[in-house]
């Protein structure tokens, strides 16, 4: 069953769709600052990820400082989510009777919801891990949600382009 966007929502939305339908500008910037903040958030992620993975050996100096390193690296990810969620209103906003009714859509929006479950888990995980052996269930536990972490990322990635393309 395809779902109808709401004719009072197509109605409120429709200037910011008309202007950015017909302007060269705006979908440029919206795109661009939709995928701009994916790669900033993504690529923070991901490399903080694999160094998750390296943990395993690493002495108890080096994985505390991965830990502070995993914590600075919050603020760009979520930065980047933030501006990437903005601008995806404003690409549903644009295309809302498209989008509204797209399967792949709620599907990347479950997706990313997700992705914030898992980086919550992430976090409290990261918590109680300062001062812990690689083999402690924490650490065992980080790892599992760095490859969650990565895995929605791609699959996110894939959502986005078989939305744009369908």
């Amino acid at each position: 069953m395809i779902l109808s966007a709401p004719e009072v929502l197509v109605h409120a939305l429709k200037p910011w769709a008309e202007f950015y339908s017909h302007s060269k500008v705006a979908p440029t910037v919206v795109t661009f600052l939709h995928v701009g903040a994916l790669i900033l958030a993504g690529g923070f992620a991901l490399s903080t990820d694999r160094d998750t993975f390296r943990m395993v050996r690493a002495s108890d100096a080096v994985r505390a400082q991965h830990l502070d390193d995993r914590s600075g690296v919050h603020a760009w990810v979520v930065g980047g989510l933030v501006v990437s969620a903005i601008s995806g209103v404003l690409l549903f906003a644009a295309d809302i009777e498209t989008f509204f009714g797209s399967w792949v859509f709620w599907s990347k929006m479950a997706l990313i919801v997700a992705l914030l479950i898992n980086g919550y888990v992430m976090m409290r995980t990261e918590r109680g891990l300062h001062g812990t052996p690689a083999q402690a269930p924490g650490w065992i536990a980080l790892r599992r949600s760095a490859v969650v972490s990565i895995v929605l990322w791609f699959t996110i990635s894939l959502a986005g382009i078989i939305l744009v393309n369908m």
